[in-house]
């Protein structure tokens, strides 16, 4: 049992579909996380960016001041309230020896302070719902006109900013984007999933279809094989009664010819014997003469001599037909002389064309003989002499010539070449001409066969080559070109 392809069985199971639209489902929550872990880093690294800034603009403007001699602001907690109120931002400025105790760091700062001393470069945290920054202030020149008192040198570490922001902020950002990637995501699974479902039901009906026109197309094709079985059978059943028929016809031509040997043979036996009795008469008398007894011998000599040549004749005919019916009821191969085999067929259609002006003419090298179908070719003869009778020449009512030549064409190979200088043919009716069941004369005896047959014959039986021409008005030739063997005995 031949097994079926999964594709065909992926198309017909709908279970399968949801299979396809479940993994395209994984993919999709894949590319859904990681996007989401993308908007994830990119609001942490804004919030980083937006205490950076911060930084730096603390850092720059402190830089400006001292550069410029400083300036005295008493310590007041107006400026974080400011930016806590302007923009949600908490400044400390700490250090771990802060000259203000009030500035001292808390756990976090002082972590991130002993960091930077041993090499940090920024530190970044989310605790209790706020997002912590903070980065190091360097000694620099200027640091030290104010800070040279707490023993620090230059490149030193002397504390650090802390910006501290709502983590509300940056989970804000990252909700409204991650609803929005959500959004994304899921509409392309609908989309996705509702396409490849109506694609693979698409596909499934499309299929369906194609397998009902082929298993439709195969019980036709069944039907028509037997079909083709039963005109097979009966095609050959057809083919063997026309031989049989033809056979028949040559039966009834052959007893039509040999009435007439045996006739004459029979009267002048009938003669004879009532010569005898005239003669036994004479003896019977008192007084016979030499002269009367003499001329009955003499008619009863002559009598007795056409009876012989008659009784020949017959025997010549019966000899003529034996080889030609047992030809035709067999395909066996045997020795024989073509010339004799193109003369016998001849003899057996002679009822047939002797009250016709058509003239049966062979040309055939003497002596030859060869080994082979010899039925075949006498079916084959039979069919195109019975054919030319028929339509070249309107049922033996036109004069014509008929020839039938057979010869070697080279080593190994006959040729039989058949012509006649009828009616012809036209061209439709020469491309037809091997077709069974293909006639001119439906309906008044013509049954399709005969060319038919003579095609068989000579590709089948002689496993040879036919090609045949003709033309209205113009004749018709056919030549059949067929391996052969010399008879056995015969010379090569």
């Amino acid at each position: 049992m031949p097994t079926v392809p999964f594709r065909a069985t992926f198309i017909k199971t709908p279970l399968y579909w949801a299979g396809a639209i479940l993994l395209v489902g994984v993919l999709i929550a894949a590319s859904y996380f990681w996007n989401a872990r993308g908007i994830e880093r990119h609001a942490h690294e804004l919030g980083v960016l937006r205490a950076r800034l911060v930084f730096d603009m603390i850092q720059t403007t402190r830089s400006w001041i001292a550069g410029h001699g400083g300036v005295f602001a008493p310590d007041s907690p107006e400026l974080n309230n400011l930016l806590v109120r302007e923009g949600n931002l908490k400044i400390h400025l700490t250090s771990l020896k802060p000259v203000n105790p009030a500035n001292a760091a808390n756990a976090w700062e002082a972590d991130a302070l002993r960091r930077f001393e041993a090499g940090g470069k920024e530190m970044v945290a989310t605790e209790d719902g706020e997002f912590r920054y903070m980065a190091p202030l360097v000694v620099t020149e200027t640091c030290l006109q104010c800070h040279a008192q707490q023993g620090y040198r230059l490149g030193d570490i002397r504390g650090g900013i802390s910006v501290v922001q709502p983590a509300g902020y940056v989970y804000d950002v990252v909700a409204d984007q991650r609803r929005t990637n959500l959004g994304v995501h899921a509409a392309a699974f609908a989309v996705i999933a509702g396409l490849l479902w109506l694609s693979f039901a698409t596909i499934r009906r499309h299929v369906a279809s194609l397998e009902a026109e082929r298993d439709q197309r195969r019980r036709t094709a069944e039907a028509l094989a037997a079909k083709v079985t039963e005109l097979e059978a009966a095609q050959n059943e057809l083919v063997q009664s026309e031989k049989m028929a033809s056979l028949g016809r040559m039966v009834a031509g052959f007893a039509h010819e040999v009435n007439t040997p045996v006739g004459i043979a029979v009267g002048a036996v009938s003669q004879n014997l009532e010569q005898i009795a005239r003669t036994e008469a004479l003896l019977d008398q008192e007084e016979v003469t030499e002269a009367d007894l003499r001329t009955g011998f003499a008619s009863q000599r002559e009598s007795a001599g056409l009876a012989l040549d008659s009784l020949r004749r017959a025997a010549d005919m019966v000899a003529s037909f034996k080889r030609t019916s047992v030809d035709q009821a067999s395909d066996q191969d045997r020795d024989f002389e073509p010339r004799q085999l193109i003369e016998d067929c001849f003899l057996g259609l002679r009822n047939q064309f002797k009250r016709t002006a058509i003239e049966l003419h062979a040309d055939c090298p003497a002596g030859l003989a060869l080994h082979g179908p010899a039925g075949a070719l006498v079916q084959i003869l039979n069919n195109l002499l019975g054919n030319s009778h028929s339509h070249a020449f309107a049922d033996g009512t036109k004069p014509g010539r008929i020839e039938v030549e057979l010869a070697l064409a080279d080593a190994g190979n006959a040729r039989l070449v058949y012509s006649d200088n009828g009616a012809g043919m036209d061209a439709h009716t020469l491309a037809h001409l091997f077709e069974p069941f293909f006639t001119t004369r439906r309906g008044r005896g013509g049954s399709g066969l005969g060319m038919y047959i003579v095609y068989n014959l000579a590709t089948r039986i002689l496993h040879g080559d036919i090609q045949c021409r003709s033309e209205p008005g113009r004749g018709f030739r056919c030549e059949i070109t067929f391996p052969i063997r010399p008879a056995a005995g015969a010379p090569s």
